[in-house]
């Protein structure tokens, strides 16, 4: 089965659609937005409703405006009374939806410069061997710009936090995800984008 995921840059967000879009949210939703205080962590919200409107309207041939986007007690969003399963996933000025008939996850990263440091808390010893291509040690847990190595943190990382958003499981449990080939990943524009269904 071939999936099937979108793409929206908050950049192209004017304040018309913003404004339109949230007058259609849900209560829990907005509040979502109204207590966020960075303008772009709103935007991504808005973005991400968006997508997800739009991205069931269209499989399910329902009017957008229709659709009820409401947060289950755990705080993943879901349809009302649809019966539809959907995703969303930001980083800085990107975000992602993708949609199924089966409960899906997905998550999206842009390859950046990190502090290694990071990849000891989330992933397992075969994990750390792949990323660095050798078994590290304590110096090489330090700031990178290596693009084959954050290439591999990042795919990594986001076949991780896809995995854990498919079982519903919060960001804690990420070491413990286990990576299957249920799981692709996709290399799209200096993101790393991974699926889980």
């Amino acid at each position: 089965m071939s999936i099937k995921f979108e793409k929206f840059n908050i950049i192209d967000l004017s304040d018309k659609e913003y404004l339109k879009w949230y007058s259609l949210m849900s209560g829990s939703r907005k509040q979502k937005v109204d207590h966020t205080s960075l303008p772009e962590k709103k935007k991504q919200t808005i973005a991400g409703e968006i997508l997800a409107k739009k991205m069931i309207a269209n499989h399910l041939n329902v009017p957008y405006d229709s659709i009820k986007i409401i947060e289950a007690e755990n705080g993943k969003p879901f349809a009302e009374n649809l019966n539809i399963h959907f995703n969303i996933s930001h980083s800085e000025n990107m975000v992602v939806c993708v949609v199924a008939e089966t409960e899906i996850g997905i998550d999206i990263e842009k390859l950046r410069p990190i502090n290694l440091k990071v990849a000891k808390r989330f992933c397992s010893y075969e994990e750390l061997n792949y990323i660095f291509g050798f078994s590290p040690c304590d110096k090489d847990f330090c700031f990178t710009e290596n693009t084959e190595i954050l290439t591999r943190f990042f795919e990594i990382y986001t076949k991780k936090e896809s995995i854990v958003k498919y079982n519903g499981n919060g960001i804690s449990d990420l070491k413990n995800a286990k990576i299957s080939d249920k799981t692709k990943t996709y290399y799209e524009d200096g993101f790393i984008i991974s699926i889980t269904n």
